[in-house]
């Protein structure tokens, strides 16, 4: 079982990987090379540890940076930034600057920074749910209007009022059945914005 275990560690979900990590501890596993041992470190969230394993480090941290945990990603950038990493290109940039929650940074990528927002439109943590609805209609790529409709669903008013105020701004004939619906939202600036 420790293969799919050593696998796991690198799975987008933090649980997961703390899970795996903690299993591969009873089996008392020994890993195989740096790589293994960032994946293990960052399960465990045993962040100067993987400062300490230096450049190799580097490319799972860059993974990371695409987590589904606002944590992780902030801890991976933060490590990225003492190892003096620079992004390759617009699309590492753009998770970096979401890491870090850099959102005129964010913003001012355009284009290349959507698919990496669409992704935390669903973040746990509010206040990226809500910066990242507001980037999406600053930006104003139509890429983006089937994530902000399904985020008009989104439990929290502010992050509905952000979701109806960007499919506005990019005004694709997608949304108007949805913001339709949306008149009739609970909260008056949702109804407003839609």
């Amino acid at each position: 079982a420790v293969e799919p275990l050593i696998k796991a560690l690198g799975d987008s979900e933090l649980g997961v990987r703390q899970n795996a990590a903690e299993a591969l501890d009873k089996s008392r596993w020994i890993p195989a090379s740096n790589t293994e041992k960032v994946y293990y470190f960052i399960a465990k969230q045993r962040w100067d540890s993987v400062i300490s394993l230096g450049v190799s480090s580097v490319e799972p941290l860059i993974r990371v940076l695409g987590d589904s945990n606002s944590g992780v990603r902030q801890n991976a950038a933060k490590i990225l930034d003492k190892l003096h990493w620079s992004p390759k290109n617009e699309v590492e940039k753009a998770y970096y600057f979401i890491a870090r929650q850099d959102w005129s940074s964010v913003i001012s990528l355009g284009v290349p920074s959507v698919e990496p927002i669409v992704r935390v439109l669903g973040d746990s943590e509010l206040g990226v749910r809500q910066n990242a609805a507001n980037a999406l209609g600053k930006i104003g790529d139509a890429r983006a209007v089937e994530s902000l409709i399904q985020t008009l669903g989104d439990s929290n008013s502010t992050v509905r009022w952000n979701a109806a105020w960007a499919l506005n701004k990019i005004g694709d004939v997608r949304a108007v059945e949805p913001l339709i619906k949306a008149l009739g939202d609970s909260e008056l600036g949702v109804r407003q914005n839609a």
